[in-house]
């Protein structure tokens, strides 16, 4: 990571930064403008995880922490303050060791953190809560755990090799139990 310049655009200061080479002209808002491309504002999605990244797969938080955060060292993460991991104000960000940013989120709000991503609100969940529950009943009713993977993989128009793990995971209650019985 390498900050080579700053200026202000707009009347709004922005750092030049550098990560897994490309470059974003950086704000501490997290606001990004294209180096090359003056006009052109950087686009954001959601990484599975929930963090904002762009582009190129960096999160914008890594961008902010290294632009406007002094006190990197070799290792170091990036904690959310208010655990918001879209909320990449550089008032929000520090850097800590690994350790210390677990302990944090143990300490701050555990359930927010953890919580948050369980069920349709994980990225990576393929069924919904209704498709669950129908899993389930199913199951209780008698088909078999290959029938129920055969029926969603081709609901949720997927492989059956990836969504039979998942419905066996389901029928044990090992995933989505959060989701309380019927």
């Amino acid at each position: 990571m390498i900050i080579i310049y700053s200026e202000i655009i707009d009347g709004k200061e922005y750092r030049y930064v550098e990560l897994r080479g490309r470059g974003k002209l950086i704000a501490s808002d997290g606001s990004a403008i294209n180096p090359i491309r003056r006009g052109q504002k950087a686009t954001m999605h959601l990484n599975h995880d929930g963090y904002p990244c762009f582009g190129g797969g960096a999160p914008v938080h890594l961008y902010v922490a290294h632009a406007w955060i002094d006190g990197w060292f070799e290792g170091a993460e990036v904690n959310h303050k208010d655990l918001d991991r879209t909320n990449f104000d550089a008032s929000n960000l520090e850097w800590v060791t690994h350790r210390e940013n677990i302990d944090y989120t143990l300490e701050n709000n555990y359930d927010v953190v953890c919580k948050s991503k369980q069920g349709e609100k994980n990225g990576r969940s393929k069924f919904n809560a209704e498709q669950v529950y129908e899993v389930r009943k199913m199951y209780d009713d008698g088909c078999s755990i290959n029938d129920i993977a055969k029926h969603f993989a081709a609901v949720l128009n997927d492989e059956y090799q990836k969504i039979r793990p998942l419905v066996a995971l389901i029928i044990k209650r090992e995933t989505w139990k959060c989701l309380p019985e019927r």
